[in-house]
């Protein structure tokens, strides 16, 4: 005779056959679970650096190598607009109140705008007190 718990019940009505349940608390395993040692490839200065016994714990970050980003876009590319408003048009982003920097193209379709005009460089270095 089965014993009618929530598994066999489930076990029918997927028409499967159901295993046998055990208590976890039943099953000791004394294995210890450690990591691979560091590899010999790993930068001399690493910002995580192991410790000891596998522990990792915070060095020194190399910070000699640090590439510096480079950009994609020229400088005739883009174009200073003034506006007089905070204003988001899908499609073309969004420009703050004062002074805004876009692309060619998207100047184009702002300057289309009653609040927004172009700005030359002396008036945005005036601005910014250079």
């Amino acid at each position: 005779m089965t014993d009618n718990t929530n598994t066999d019940i489930v076990a029918d009505q997927l028409k499967i056959k159901a295993g046998k349940v055990t208590d976890s608390s039943s099953i000791v395993d004394d294995a210890i679970i450690s990591s691979k040692t560091a590899d010999s490839k790993a930068p001399k200065n690493p910002a995580l650096t192991p410790v000891a016994n596998g522990v990792i714990g915070s060095g020194k970050a190399d910070l000699s190598k640090k590439e510096k980003p480079v950009s994609t876009k020229k400088e005739e590319d883009r174009v200073a607009l003034f506006s007089t408003k905070n204003v988001f048009w899908d499609g073309y982003g969004h420009l703050n109140r004062g002074y805004n920097i876009v692309s060619k193209a998207k100047a184009e379709a702002w300057l289309t705008r009653s609040h927004v005009r172009p700005a030359t460089p002396e008036e945005v270095a005036n601005a910014f007190g250079k």
